[in-house]
């Protein structure tokens, strides 16, 4: 997901503008650092609201400022498109900080910053923080009748997402189901307010990852269910998630050579044997080592993809029933989380 932005309702790409004159008393230093927000040159844009913090705070010794907020707020924006998470949540929490003591303040535009500063968490692994975060931009979007638009699909997206991850961190049984049904509630939300939302989804990205986390819980939640028709149907539905964002990465022209790709043929394949289609299953499987073969990607060697392959074609040659595939590590084992919370595909090197 990329950065959402809240002044605009077509938002969520990096390099929207952003405008320059949300403040009639605004100073130089802001709007300086807008325009270079607005071309990208984020280190540059930091260095100017700098400036204007530090000039509006001399101006405003108690912080009660609106162009205060949003100098660090856009701040928080830029450590955030340059990966540095730590920071931009700093900023992030001292922009809400003053937006909540303001009551004049937009709403919408708090409920932005909150959406963004808990994807930043979710990015260092704080998923409590993150599915916070994410539910207070969705309740305020709801109280101002902006629970139809884009940035509160995306909001549910990220509490979907953090309750899948608090899910892959859960040892207790009953816990993590809860989790995943949350992720998966979350995620079905987000998918139906996309398409309410009058965006159009022809190229969206955005729906490729509401269906990959959707799928991902799904499939999760099947493997950890004890009641085999509710997994079976949970196996059925997360198959039909990830073929559905399959078929949006290929729209996008990234469905042969992305890893994204890779994750999806993954999940696939599994979902398919799961159901006992292993001539599916296999051709799945098939698809993501010629995938990884044709791009040069590295398959770590714990990742026993070849030997499900083959372990598969040969139950079919032989007639009987298959052995059951193999598992990347064991389920808590800190690097098989690791690569789950990836969604497996984003980069094929492990922890040593």
């Amino acid at each position: 997901m990329e950065t959402q932005n809240y002044y605009s309702e077509d938002s969520g790409k990096i390099g929207t503008e952003l405008s320059s004159s949300t403040r009639p008393e605004e100073n130089k230093w802001f709007r300086q650092g807008m325009s270079s927000f607005n071309i990208r040159e984020y280190s540059r844009s930091i260095d100017l609201l700098a400036e204007s913090v530090k000039e509006l705070k001399i101006k405003y010794p108690d912080g009660k400022n609106l162009e205060l907020a949003d100098s660090l707020d856009v701040m928080a924006r830029c450590y955030q498109e340059k990966r540095e998470y730590q920071n931009a949540t700093q900023y992030y929490n001292e922009a809400i900080e003053i937006y909540n003591f303001i009551p004049e303040h937009d709403i919408s535009r708090l409920a932005n910053t909150l959406y963004n500063n808990g994807y930043c968490h979710n990015e260092l692994r704080n998923y409590e923080k993150s599915k916070d975060f994410a539910i207070g931009a969705i309740t305020l979007l709801e109280s101002i009748g902006q629970g139809q638009t884009s940035i509160a699909a995306n909001a549910h997206h990220n509490a979907g997402l953090a309750y899948f991850n608090l899910g892959l961190n859960e040892r207790d049984v009953n816990k993590r189901i809860n989790y995943y049904e949350k992720s998966i509630e979350h995620s079905n939300i987000a998918i139906l307010t996309r398409n309410n939302s009058g965006i159009d989804n022809k190229n969206s990205k955005d729906l490729v990852e509401y269906y990959g986390v959707i799928g991902m819980a799904q499939k999760h939640l099947a493997d950890t269910h004890a009641d085999s028709e509710s997994k079976h149907k949970l196996y059925e539905d997360s198959l039909n998630n990830f073929c559905t964002a399959l078929k949006s990465l290929k729209s996008l022209d990234q469905g042969k050579s992305s890893m994204k790709s890779m994750d999806y043929y993954d999940s696939i394949y599994r979902n398919y044997y799961e159901l006992n289609d292993l001539e599916q299953s296999m051709k799945y499987c098939q698809k993501y080592l010629d995938t990884a073969l044709a791009n040069n990607y590295t398959i770590n060697q714990n990742y026993k993809v070849k030997e499900n392959c083959d372990m598969i074609k040969n139950s079919i040659n032989s007639n009987i029933n298959a052995l059951p595939i193999s598992k990347v590590i064991c389920e808590y084992d800190e690097d098989y989380i690791l690569i789950e919370q990836n969604l497996v595909g984003e980069i094929y090197q492990f922890p040593n």
